[in-house]
């Protein structure tokens, strides 16, 4: 009976070990999408606007998720005036004069085991969104998958610069 439990000890700590192993790379297959609008973040971020990402990508600073932004975030400076190219029209008549919600598809996320704060990175670290989310805010189209794809491995190598907690509670609630 001993060695039997022994034995079935052994295995579902095997088992588990490699469970643990295969989730600790921390990645995610992402699939390749399409954005509903031809959106250019370097117009907004340098070229015409120079709007920190924060003023689109609301509850970076005071929430756990960043938010993806609303036809009424995008109202806010394309209502007036009534647009200038024929994608701004196109877009103005499609979604923010019927109030029509922009189906945004979600690019990055984190895996379900893994608790992750925007704002304690954000405010508390003071990390910039390129950081972890790549060059952004230099892209003329949306991309189709994230333009980087983070792992455990980056995210403990990324604690250990900065001496922050590696204890596995701290992200894996």
């Amino acid at each position: 009976m001993k060695r039997t439990v022994y034995v079935g000890l052994f295995l579902l700590g095997l088992g588990g070990g490699l469970l643990i192993t295969r989730l600790s790379k921390g990645r995610i297959s992402y699939r390749a999408v399409r954005q509903p609008i031809a959106y250019s973040h370097f117009v907004h971020t340098h070229e015409k606007q120079q709007l920190p990402c924060k003023a689109c990508h609301r509850g970076v600073e005071s929430k756990y998720s960043a938010t993806i932004p609303t036809v009424k975030i995008c109202s806010n400076c394309h209502l007036e005036p009534k647009g200038k190219t024929e994608k701004e029209l196109n877009m103005i008549k499609t979604y923010i004069e019927p109030e029509r919600p922009i189906v945004w598809r979600r690019l990055f996320a984190v895996p379900d085991y893994v608790f992750f704060s925007h704002r304690l990175h954000v405010v508390r670290g003071k990390i910039d969104c390129q950081t972890c989310h790549g060059p952004m805010d230099l892209r003329r189209s949306p991309p189709s998958r994230p333009l980087r794809v983070l792992t455990m491995n980056d995210c403990m190598d990324c604690h250990r610069r900065r001496h922050v907690s590696v204890d596995c509670n701290i992200c894996h609630r």
